[in-house]
């Protein structure tokens, strides 16, 4: 006769994503994100001080167009 799987968690990262046993913040950042917190942080603090430079730059831009 068969024993029971005790093994039920599903295999993969996909089958991770879908049956969380996670809690707190590891349920809103997705596994990979959350294993390299320390890369991601920098990836988005580089990309919004890129965003916020290339605003103020359209800014500066477009008020020297603008002056008489």
């Amino acid at each position: 006769m068969r024993a029971p799987n005790d093994n039920t968690a599903a295999k993969g990262l996909r089958g991770w994503w879908l049956t969380p046993p996670r809690h707190g913040i590891r349920r809103l950042i997705n596994p990979w994100a959350y294993r390299h917190l320390r890369a991601f942080g920098v990836t988005h603090i580089a990309g919004g001080s890129a965003a916020a430079a290339a605003a103020a730059a359209a800014v500066v831009c477009l008020r020297i167009e603008a002056l008489p």
